[in-house]
């Protein structure tokens, strides 16, 4: 069952009365108003029951793109955007232009304030060129020079460096010795980039862990899992752990059926 609530269902605490150093604008008004739906196993929604009178007034047409569910920044938007401003054109004078363009606000769909954030999150989203030609660079490097280096990455058109991972041989030692299990830990990121940084970590005879490869990628997609997980049973020899633990992101889940998991 999913159900979809109105923005201003439930009402404000009273009880949770204390001195606040900013106030924030509360629009709840104890709208009973929502929609149930089932869910079918072809994937076909059913509306179940549902309650379309609202307690208060509704909001404007040309107000609806102030409405944080309704904004969103289009890829074209966004590359036009981030086109300007690599020319040296400000962002309040893009969106001028872009509303003058499409007839107004109402049409942009977005606020100046989705904009800036949308601009932030492509910024850190993308490796720059600068910092990815050098990390190929010694990646390259490591290998001539290491015996037993491995690395591998996946590139985008769009989006640069998307993926890449690596081990050393000593690394692929451990993991020959210590295969028993794996643990995949996909919680941490890194600043510049918010990168997920994921290791593969087991453990030693002495119960110490030792580290069996390290990759980073830009998304949590299942077809990037897929990737990482290949890749990795790749670079030990397509020999595959005997017990893999992880952790609860739905999108490592829905790929583990895949030849990666069901050799394992």
């Amino acid at each position: 069952m999913k159900w979809f609530l109105c923005s201003c269902q439930g009402v404000k605490d009273e009880k949770r009365k204390r001195t606040r150093t900013y106030a924030i604008l509360d629009t709840r008004t104890g709208c009973t108003a929502f929609v149930q739906f089932s869910i079918g196993k072809d994937g076909v929604w059913m509306v179940v029951y549902h309650n379309m009178i609202h307690n208060h007034a509704m909001v404007p047409l040309n107000k609806r793109h102030l409405i944080r569910s309704q904004s969103k920044v289009s890829k074209e938007a966004l590359y036009f955007m981030s086109t300007l401003k690599a020319s040296g054109v400000k962002v309040s004078d893009t969106l001028r232009v872009l509303r003058k363009e499409v007839g107004g606000s109402p049409m942009v769909a977005f606020t100046a304030s989705d904009a800036y954030n949308a601009l932030s999150r492509a910024k850190t989203s993308k490796l720059e060129g600068h910092d990815c030609h050098q990390l190929i660079k010694y990646f390259t490097q490591r290998n001539s020079s290491k015996e037993g280096f491995y690395y591998d990455f996946e590139l985008s058109e769009e989006e640069g460096l998307l993926i890449f991972f690596w081990r050393d041989g000593r690394m692929k030692r451990y993991y020959d010795y210590f295969r028993e299990l794996l643990v995949f830990d996909t919680t941490y990121r890194t600043n510049k980039y918010d990168m997920m940084c994921a290791p593969f970590v087991g453990m030693n005879n002495h119960s110490n862990n030792v580290m069996f490869g390290i990759c980073f990628g830009i998304n949590e997609k299942a077809e990037s899992f897929n990737w990482i997980f290949q890749t990795f049973l790749t670079s030990m020899g397509g020999n595959p752990p005997i017990t893999i633990m992880t952790d609860e992101a739905p999108s490592i889940y829905s790929c583990r059926d895949k030849e990666c998991f069901s050799r394992c």
